[in-house]
């Protein structure tokens, strides 16, 4: 490597290891931080060497290079290059402490940029892996579980015995795999940057996202409509037709997008949320419904629709449109 010294080339493959990220842009970023924290910390290092030619005791100085690079250790903008502050400082105090400090700094940084282009490189042209089909994959069984988790809320307003433990269970792991799928969209979303193969699954992606905000709602509303079954009364409501309402929704939830059936889903739903609503107000008397539990439970169940319906498969041309 020009400017190196070849004492100190096991730094390359070094920087070759720490860049090898799952995505391009994941690798290139990390490289970026990297190499801004190794100048970060040559100065720091290249600064305590000259407090140690003034006079301070190399204890001292090791300890201002270790205690300034803590602090920088706080920066996030660095990355994982933060870390690398108070490691290059070190390494440049101490083996580059012996007189040849820029020469041991140039061949540090040289050879640890090289190897970062070297990873980002290999990144790039050795079949730079796509996680979009896996983050769909995700999504998929995201949508089932909600959809289980509605299911078991139906069942359990016609059980003999409400299995509270099981539904607070289900409750969490939802929770849990939301937060695991939220991360592995945005993976792929980032495994698609920068990548050749990654301008012709744009619209994967975007569906993607679209597919993770409206199960994000979803998750949320189901919640709410888990507290609002909770605070209703059961044994003056319309348990059947509930019941069959959140079902039907549950089932909508549960079709793919742009499933051949989803129409059909989304019409049964809404029937069934209407029967429901007539239900209500029967039960409140003939009057339009004013119960603010019973409205909190429909509002659930219409906004669920709502987040589905982008995803319904719309009607053929010249096809029934009941």
């Amino acid at each position: 490597m020009p400017f190196a010294d070849p004492r100190y080339a096991y730094y390359a493959p070094l920087g070759v290891l720490v860049t090898m990220y799952p995505t391009v842009a994941g690798s290139a970023r990390t490289g970026a931080q990297m190499l801004a924290g190794l100048l970060l910390g040559i100065a720091l290092g290249t600064a305590g060497t000259a407090l140690t030619s003034l006079g301070l005791a190399p204890v001292g100085a090791i300890a201002f290079v270790a205690g300034i690079g803590v602090l920088f250790a706080g920066v996030r903008m660095l990355g994982p290059g933060k870390s690398w502050v108070a490691i290059a400082g070190l390494f440049v105090l101490l083996i580059g402490g012996g007189g040849d400090v820029g020469e041991f700094s140039v061949s540090y940084l040289v050879d640890v940029g090289f190897g970062v282009i070297v990873g980002v490189a290999a990144n790039l042209l050795l079949f730079p892996p796509l996680y979009l089909t896996e983050a769909g994959r995700r999504l998929s069984e995201l949508r089932g579980q909600v959809s289980d988790r509605m299911s078991a809320m139906a069942d359990s307003l016609t059980a003999p015995m409400k299995d509270d433990v099981a539904l607070a269970d289900q409750a969490r792991q939802l929770t849990t795999t939301l937060d695991a799928v939220r991360e592995e969209v945005h993976e792929a979303d980032e495994s698609r940057k920068t990548n050749p193969r990654g301008r012709r699954r744009l619209a994967e992606d975007e569906l993607n996202y679209r597919r993770l905000r409206a199960l994000e709602r979803t998750v949320f509303l189901v919640w709410e409509l888990g507290d609002g079954l909770d605070r209703l009364s059961t044994d003056d409501a319309p348990r059947d037709s509930l019941a069959t309402a959140i079902r039907d929704v549950a089932d909508l939830v549960a079709s793919p997008p742009d499933a051949e059936d989803s129409l059909d889903r989304l019409r049964r739903a809404s029937d069934s949320v209407d029967a429901l609503v007539s239900d209500l107000d029967v039960r409140a008397g003939g009057r339009a419904s004013s119960i603010r539990i019973d409205l909190m439970v429909v509002d659930c169940l219409h906004r669920i629709m709502d987040a589905s319906r982008p995803f319904v498969r719309e009607p053929t041309e010249g096809g029934a449109d009941r």
